[in-house]
């Protein structure tokens, strides 16, 4: 760590180095579908899962689904820094990222709820561990959506509001007299 960064916290320190923040991002999606397919590959054993770690699964399920929702705006916040800079019409990814990423994504969660719905005995271990990959996909394709929202969300609506009032801030303290 170099003398100027010593000085700033470890959360900006993270936030001056999109690089690392991409690959914490990314790997926090990973162990997203992780939990998230373990959890499901448990909850889809033959007779259930054992009621002391039903709870558990169903709170690793929700934790993975917080790592999804901080991964994804971490993943927009550096998509926010070179989408900004991009011509206008390149901008339309996003988009097309965001459709298709929602449809795969309720196309996994109606597969889902067929393989939850379905005989654990019938499906057996072919099955649990189908289950435990559609569910262990739902993160990741949700968290890549997700991260195109946030970054056409943030370059087309926030971020210009924002630079306008700081823009009109700025003209307002440039207005002010000197011994003010």
């Amino acid at each position: 760590m170099s003398g100027a960064d010593a000085d700033l916290p470890g959360w900006e320190r993270l936030l001056a180095r999109p690089r690392r923040l991409h690959r914490l991002a990314t790997g926090a999606l990973w162990l997203a579908a992780l939990i998230s397919g373990l959890a499901a590959y448990v909850r889809a054993a033959p007779g259930g899962a054992a009621p002391d770690v039903l709870p558990l699964t169903y709170i690793f399920t929700f934790f993975a689904w917080v790592l999804v929702a901080f991964a994804a705006c971490g993943e927009a916040y550096v998509a926010g820094l070179s989408a900004g800079r991009d011509r206008a019409g390149r901008r339309k990814q996003y988009l097309i990222i965001l459709i298709f990423g929602l449809a795969i994504a309720l196309v996994l969660c109606v597969s889902l709820s067929l393989l939850a719905a379905a005989d654990p005995a019938r499906i057996g271990l072919i099955g649990r561990i189908v289950t435990a990959i559609v569910a262990g996909m739902l993160p990741l394709v949700a968290g890549v959506a997700l991260t195109a929202g946030l970054t056409l969300l943030w370059v087309e609506r926030v971020r210009p509001v924002l630079e306008a009032r700081l823009e009109a801030q700025i003209r307002k303290y440039e207005q002010r007299k000197p011994g003010d």
